[in-house]
């Protein structure tokens, strides 16, 4: 079973980090996950930690500016952001070190592998965005589905 954690204040953005920290995590290990709010950080209890920004001293919190913090050791991870919206790239950014694809919209575009434990990694990484706006232009004949699919691509 694994274990996701969660400090901060809920929101929509944070509450559909988590959502989909639990529905990745379970298609990775295809094991059960729990996930419990926590009121503080303990880098020494083992498991997936999401944290807000503002709940993590060596994080600044901005609003426009996006980084992200990805801080993984054998039984432990730690995912934050400078916001909320930085706190899910940092979520993907992790999914993507162990190996999940989003090569095209819809849910045929992922590619996910299966591992036993996902909490085997070492990484230690703190990247800041190049832009501090980027956007994805849609042209053509678009349905609705397909904008719906773009967006949550994205």
């Amino acid at each position: 079973m694994q274990r996701i954690y969660f400090v901060g204040d809920s929101n929509t953005v944070l509450d559909f980090t988590i959502r989909e920290a639990v529905k990745y995590v379970n298609k990775i290990t295809k094991s059960s996950v729990t996930c419990e709010a926590k009121t503080e950080y303990n880098p020494e209890e083992q498991g997936i930690w999401i944290c807000s920004p503002r709940t993590i001293s060596d994080i600044t919190y901005d609003e426009w500016d996006d980084a992200i913090s990805i801080k993984a050791v054998p039984g432990h991870v730690r995912i934050s952001g400078t916001n909320d919206r930085s706190v899910l790239f940092a979520l993907y950014d992790w999914l993507e070190e162990l190996g999940c694809r989003w090569i095209m919209p819809g849910r045929g575009g992922e590619i996910i592998p299966f591992l036993k434990n996902p909490l085997l990694l070492r990484i230690c990484k703190y990247e800041t965005a190049s832009y501090r706006h980027r956007c994805i232009c849609i042209e053509g004949s678009c349905s609705k589905e397909h904008v719906l699919n773009m967006a949550d691509f994205a």
